[in-house]
């Protein structure tokens, strides 16, 4: 099924992504994403709920099996997300819209993301042990925050942890994207807040005492204490990862907007319908041929001539 505007054609200006944050809020809400954050909150809670109930009886297991389970779930949840980023910043700005074809991005995304996150803050710590310096430190603590969504934003354009860790590149990503960049890392932090300040309304007033410990009577054995402490966290986990989730997925329909904002700058593909009404999925087959021609058109303006020919005649063939 075709949508009723060529994304190639003549397009209404882009709403900024700061007059569209209502409509952020709404995406999680979507049947696609929503059934992924209650998966995700649901292996939370179950993870949750084992590592109360062990964690007097058998503690190593409980802990292993909630490292795991987290583990788990933030991949899953992160493959999810990049690919929110990937098809919002190619035009597709609601989940209905995605093309219905089984390529879902690249897996290992998320992995080298995590990485990224967990090599930055060890070298910044190399890096002020050799100078002595603590406000070295928080210097760089701060430049590698504000810089990471534009390293996120590199990590979706090219799939590469070398060009995701490099700073030059962030920086350049947040040059093109100027000023408005800056409005971005000020959302994010206000929603990173936000997920925060939720979860700790909704535990008490959703869950009320199933949130915390009930007091057991005076000789109540290991495996009551056990069984509420197992219901306690439960419940807490369960809270938290489904906010958690519900934020980060916003987080990245932020992203990928922005993306799709100033695509221009960015050398991102568009081949969505973007703010167009559509009537439905695109094809496989049909993606596949926007993308074809939307990267013949970026050899073109590069004064790629030779490849964008060398590119046609392979898609020719093929036809």
């Amino acid at each position: 099924m075709t949508t009723t505007a060529e994304p190639w054609q003549m397009q209404a200006p882009v709403t900024p992504f700061w007059r569209r944050m209502p409509k952020f809020f709404l995406f999680p809400a979507a049947r696609a994403p929503m059934i992924r954050i209650a998966v995700g909150g649901l292996a939370y809670g179950i993870a949750g709920w084992v590592f109360g109930r062990n964690l007097f009886t058998s503690p190593a297991f409980g802990t292993l099996f909630l490292f795991a389970a987290l583990l788990a779930v933030s991949v899953y949840i992160a493959r999810y997300g990049f690919l929110v980023i990937e098809r919002t910043a190619a035009g597709y700005l609601h989940p209905s819209q995605y093309p219905e074809f089984g390529e879902q991005g690249s897996p290992y995304r998320p992995y080298k993301m995590f990485l990224v996150m967990m090599v930055v803050p060890v070298l910044i710590g190399i890096v002020s042990a050799v100078f002595t310096s603590p406000l070295l430190m928080l210097l760089l603590f701060i430049a590698f925050a504000a810089l990471l969504p534009a390293s996120t934003i590199v990590m979706t354009m090219t799939d590469s942890f070398f060009e995701a860790i490099n700073p030059a590149r962030a920086l350049e990503v947040a040059r093109k994207i100027g000023k408005p960049y800056w409005a971005l890392c000020l959302f994010l932090l206000l929603l990173m807040v936000s997920s925060q300040q939720a979860s700790g309304l909704l535990m008490p007033k959703l869950l009320g005492q199933q949130a915390q410990p009930q007091p057991l009577a005076p000789g109540a054995d290991l495996t009551a204490l056990s069984g509420a402490l197992g219901r306690a966290m439960g419940a807490a986990f369960f809270v938290a990862g489904f906010v958690g989730n519900y934020f980060f997925i916003l987080m990245c329909a932020l992203i990928g907007y922005v993306m799709y904002q100033y695509a221009d700058r960015l050398g991102v593909s568009v081949v969505g319908p973007g703010e167009v009404a559509t009537t439905g999925r695109v094809s496989s087959r049909e993606h596949q041929r926007r993308m074809r021609d939307a990267m013949i058109g970026q050899m073109v303006a590069a004064g790629e001539i030779r490849e964008a020919i060398d590119t046609l005649n392979d898609d020719l063939r093929d036809r």
